[in-house]
């Protein structure tokens, strides 16, 4: 398995409807359609997880799964994952509701990266503003340095960053679920889905 599998591109692919899948009692009012069902996400993370194990191996793997959006994408990563790895959750956002602010990055222990090969994990990448700014607080510290995303969103992208292993490429639409959140909500959602404009636009 030397080579990355590419990531799924979606754009231009009809949306589900929501009456194809179960999901949580009262969701469709705000939910317009899903993206990605909760399947799809499971095989493409089990691809992923085989991809990274591969290119890690005998390496001295450190994770960084960027909260909160990413919690749950790292977690279903490295479930089973067959080698050694050190992981931490670290708080990095740029964005209150649908509104864009300056980026912030929570404490970083450099000793602890010292020599170690580092992933970062990331729910989406849109502007890439704020995994630019957590690139550039550990470009100096590890051994390496790669990406790993859900999902990319380059139609939203304002900073380019590279992206190593990539889930699913994304339209620009304001998406939520498996993690994902609108005012720490909707992360409960199983599928990747687009919300109702009306919901963040009030």
């Amino acid at each position: 398995m030397a080579g990355l599998s590419k990531p799924i591109d979606v754009r231009g692919r009809k949306p589900y409807s929501v009456d194809q899948f179960v999901i949580p009692d009262g969701s469709s009012e705000y939910i317009k359609e899903i993206l990605i069902s909760n399947g799809e996400i499971r095989d493409r993370v089990q691809k992923l997880r085989c991809e990274i194990a591969y290119h890690y191996q005998g390496k001295n793997l450190f994770v960084f799964g960027v909260l909160q959006g990413a919690a749950k994408f790292m977690f279903s990563l490295f479930e089973n994952f067959p080698y050694v790895y050190q992981h931490k959750l670290i708080e990095a956002k740029s964005y209150i509701g649908t509104r864009s602010g300056p980026v912030h990055i929570g404490d970083i222990n450099a000793d602890a990266l010292s020599g170690r090969d580092v992933l970062i994990v990331e729910d989406i990448i849109d502007r890439g503003k704020t995994l630019d700014e957590l690139l550039s607080r550990l470009n100096h510290l590890p051994n390496s340095i790669e990406v790993c995303a859900l999902l990319d969103k380059p139609d939203a992208r304002a900073v380019d960053v590279s992206v190593k292993y990539t889930g699913f490429i994304i339209p620009n639409e304001f998406v939520v679920g498996f993690g994902l959140d609108y005012n720490d909500d909707f992360r409960y959602f199983p599928h990747i889905a687009v919300l109702k404009e009306k919901v963040y636009s009030g």
